[in-house]
């Protein structure tokens, strides 16, 4: 799941959970837009989470990869993609982010 990351944001935060009591628990990866894995959701419990955004890698986009679990994105705009190329973005950051 992809997701942008707008310019200037210095978290990226959210919640975690499981999908339901029966299922299992949380898993995959947060990754920055070079790859770099910032959360390995393995090794937490439900609830929130925050990691800091690198220099270099706001405006970009970002993804959540192997992902079990409900994700919900609460400092950057809370859309997702299957591919960067077919996610929407609200106006508002496409016009601030445009160069």
């Amino acid at each position: 799941m992809y997701f942008y990351v707008p310019k200037g944001t210095k978290h990226v935060a959210g919640w975690a959970q499981l999908i339901a009591n029966w299922a299992p628990r949380i898993s995959g990866t947060l990754k920055d837009a070079d790859g770099n894995v910032h959360l390995d959701f393995a090794e937490l419990d439900d609830g929130w989470f925050r990691v800091e955004v690198p220099q270099g890698q706001d405006g970009r986009v970002w993804k959540f990869e192997n992902t079990q679990g409900v994700r919900q994105l609460v400092t950057v705009p809370p859309y997702f993609a299957t591919t960067p190329q077919k996610l929407l973005l609200p106006r508002e950051v496409v016009e601030t982010d445009q160069p």
